[in-house]
């Protein structure tokens, strides 16, 4: 399963700092053995123009189970504190996706 959420920074906010927040906080995830693995793009045009996010960050969760077990530890702590908290913190707007993978060619 993989979780999408597309994003943009607020204006004035160092990118590539921000973007730290999300590495830490997607890398003590996958340590944790709680998603699969993760990447984040950069849209290549304006956002505006692209009607994205400037960035979009694909989350592999091993199933649903798997998702809901990460949305519950967010939902526990509350979602503005620790790693999370940091890496939303300087996010002006944000949507999210759901897919199956439906096959995959290795």
């Amino acid at each position: 399963m993989i979780y999408t959420v597309s994003f943009t920074f607020k204006d004035g906010v160092d990118d590539s700092q921000e973007l730290e927040h999300a590495y830490r906080f997607f890398g003590d995830l996958k340590e944790r053995g709680l998603i699969v693995g993760c990447r984040i793009l950069r849209d290549q045009k304006n956002a505006t123009e692209s009607g994205s996010g400037r960035f979009l960050a694909l989350v592999e969760f091993e199933d649903q189970e798997a998702l809901g077990v990460g949305m519950k530890e967010v939902a526990a702590i509350g979602y503005k504190t620790g790693l999370h908290g940091a890496m939303i913190g300087s996010v002006d707007e944000f949507s999210v996706g759901f897919w199956d993978i439906v096959e995959e060619l290795k």
